[in-house]
């Protein structure tokens, strides 16, 4: 009798406790399936920044480039007024990219680069307004044809593609496993 009432007891045990660890068990996989859903939303907005800041950067640039041709063909200053918002932008712009970006490395050294890149433009173009303020139009139209202001732009364009490319990719893993973490929550 005596190993029937053990029996009997672990039975009873099982009976009350046995739901209860199973409660515990499903909350505890739904709190991590959770939190991880959460990691990884917070991952998918973090890279759609980058991406926003990237192209943001981008504008700016050409915003810039296009109040200096505005300007150079009217020599009317209002058309100044995107060149002149433009370089407070592109700073701003950099240190928010740098700031996304600070754990990767590779992500940092093109904005090295294209911080280089984005600040000689910005040069060549105060350059070109420069000249025809101080009445030398020939050089100001020389600066822009001939100029680094192609070749500046194109390779700002490439930096900008190879970021978004490589948050692109990112983005897609971060999406598919966010859409993980919530396939398993509504398994649960």
């Amino acid at each position: 009798m005596s190993n029937q009432r053990k029996r009997v007891r672990a039975a009873r045990r099982i009976a009350v406790f046995g739901p209860a660890a199973i409660v515990i068990v499903i909350g505890a996989l739904s709190y991590g399936a959770l939190r991880r859903a959460i990691q990884m939303r917070a991952l998918v907005a973090h890279t759609r920044s980058v991406l926003l800041a990237s192209t943001s950067l981008l504008t700016a640039l050409l915003d810039a480039e296009t109040g200096e041709r505005g300007y150079l063909l009217t020599r009317d200053t209002t058309f100044l007024a995107p060149y002149q918002g433009a370089s407070p932008r592109i700073d701003s712009l950099l240190a928010q990219l740098r700031s996304l970006a600070r754990d990767d490395l590779k992500q940092q050294r093109r904005l090295d680069t294209l911080a280089l890149r984005a600040h000689e433009r910005v040069d060549a173009l105060a350059s070109a307004i420069e000249d025809i303020r101080t009445g030398k139009p020939d050089v100001a139209v020389g600066v822009v044809a001939h100029g680094p202001g192609k070749r500046l732009m194109d390779e700002a364009r490439r930096l900008v593609a190879d970021i978004d490319g490589g948050e692109q990719e990112l983005l897609l893993q971060r999406q598919r496993a966010e859409e993980n973490s919530s396939n398993l929550l509504s398994g649960l």
